[in-house]
């Protein structure tokens, strides 16, 4: 399992910012990674169990399509959702799925809003050594991170407009 979070600190009402977290088409635009390519089949308002589609591209994973799930939802304080992107083996389904989950937290700070933007990766119980050896090689936590941290200067910058 693989996990980390980063916050920031954002000079815009809590308000705002709830508000650009949680609208899922704008997650293209805001998500620093550039890995998500569009959001679609939205399967309606957004309440936990709200379902999408994510079209993604990874470097040396190239392309596919992750389903996700609105897991938690406190309106304006927390927004959770877990995504999972094809299984690693098509005979072995449920066994090798991985289990990526992602947590925005906002906390009002006088006038302005912290952020943090969690993710914690759940290995399968198939395909765990595969995707070891892939996130080694690629330096997958890094790129994450690294993504995140941009993912939360794109809010910064969006919240922070006139």
């Amino acid at each position: 399992m693989w996990e980390g979070s980063e916050e920031i600190e954002i000079d815009a009402p809590l308000e705002r910012v709830w508000e650009i977290v949680t609208d899922l088409q704008g997650h293209v635009r805001l998500a620093g990674s550039g890995e998500v390519r569009s959001i679609e089949n939205l399967s309606g308002p957004l309440v936990i169990g709200t379902t999408w589609e994510s079209a993604e591209q990874l470097p040396k994973a190239g392309k596919f399509v992750a389903h996700s799930k609105v897991t938690q939802l406190d309106p304006p304080k927390i927004f959770a959702w877990v995504s999972f992107p094809p299984p690693l083996s098509k005979r072995r389904p449920t066994e090798s799925q991985i289990e990526a989950h992602w947590r925005f937290e906002l906390l009002q700070s006088g006038p302005g809003t912290i952020v943090e933007h969690a993710f914690r990766v759940v290995e399968p119980k198939v395909g765990a050594g595969k995707l070891k050896i892939f996130y080694a090689l690629t330096g997958r936590v890094k790129v994450i991170r690294r993504g995140m941290k941009k993912t939360l200067e794109n809010l910064k910058r969006s919240a922070e407009q006139p």
